[in-house]
């Protein structure tokens, strides 16, 4: 059964809380476990071709420019996104002893889409990417905790979790974390079956045009939260009005962390 399948690795996922417990409140259990579910993720999307990006990083970095690089380091990623340090997840618990400067060489190889998501979560631009590992790393976790994120019981590789189904895994765990803290959960989850109600409201008399050969339609949520809305009204257009339907998504978010998760959420499914 697909869906036993996610929610084991969601319950997976969400038990490493259980290394945090000493040192962090219940509620800044997600700082940990949100970002590491999207490193793991990405690591494991990447994994066929980070040497590739490595070798096309070290013959071009000093020859071309930052855009044509981004572009050439992409296209050997074979993705929208890269790693162009020496690092991985699993890489960084075989050196026991810099993990520390490892990881912070790891997040700093990212792509700029992927440091953008980092950045909001560890709460802006200006708190720069250190907050996502040097709280671990100071309380004796950060080796532990990458260790737990590379076990085999998440194995996050796209031929094992599509992108939907690591959708689903993400929102699991956003919903457990904002009823862990139940800070003003409402604020951030709109129930599924509310979302669905606007939807079937705002697009009633939408149909006919919608159903046309090569229709298009852009839907845009000014508080988007953590996107839910989103890929909702996208996922029912597809399935009831036309699957065809090409549809563009976007959002604006005003908590950085929020905004994090979105876009993370967003990335996940392959948006």
């Amino acid at each position: 059964n697909r869906m036993a399948n996610l929610n084991e690795i969601s319950d997976f996922i969400w038990g490493i809380k259980e290394l945090l417990r000493d040192d962090y409140e219940a509620k800044d259990y997600e700082e940990v476990i949100l970002p590491f579910t999207l490193l793991r993720r990405i690591d494991c999307v990447l994994e066929s071709t980070h040497d590739k990006v490595v070798v096309a990083n070290e013959k071009f970095k000093d020859k071309a420019t930052p855009e044509v690089l981004d572009q050439l380091l992409k296209q050997a990623a074979g993705q929208n996104f890269y790693n162009k340090s020496d690092y991985t997840l699993v890489g960084l618990t075989k050196d026991i002893n810099n993990i520390g400067v490892n990881f912070e060489a790891y997040l700093n190889g990212f792509s700029d889409n992927i440091k953008d998501i980092l950045l909001n979560f560890s709460g802006g631009p200006e708190k720069g990417l250190s907050p996502i590992y040097e709280t671990l790393l100071r309380k004796e976790l950060l080796l532990l905790v990458t260790k737990e994120f590379v076990s085999p019981k998440i194995d996050l590789h796209p031929d094992v979790v599509n992108n939907h189904e690591m959708g689903t895994i993400f929102e699991i765990l956003i919903r457990k974390s904002k009823e862990t803290s139940n800070d003003k959960a409402g604020q951030y989850f709109t129930p599924r079956e509310i979302v669905q109600l606007m939807v079937d409201l705002v697009f009633v008399n939408e149909g006919n045009k919608l159903q046309k050969a090569g229709a298009g339609i852009n839907i845009y949520d000014p508080c988007c939260g953590t996107g839910g809305m989103l890929t909702t009204a996208k996922n029912y257009l597809l399935e009831t009005v036309n699957k065809d339907l090409d549809v563009w998504l976007y959002g604006q978010e005003i908590n950085e962390k929020t905004y994090a998760i979105a876009k993370s959420d967003l990335l996940i499914k392959g948006e």
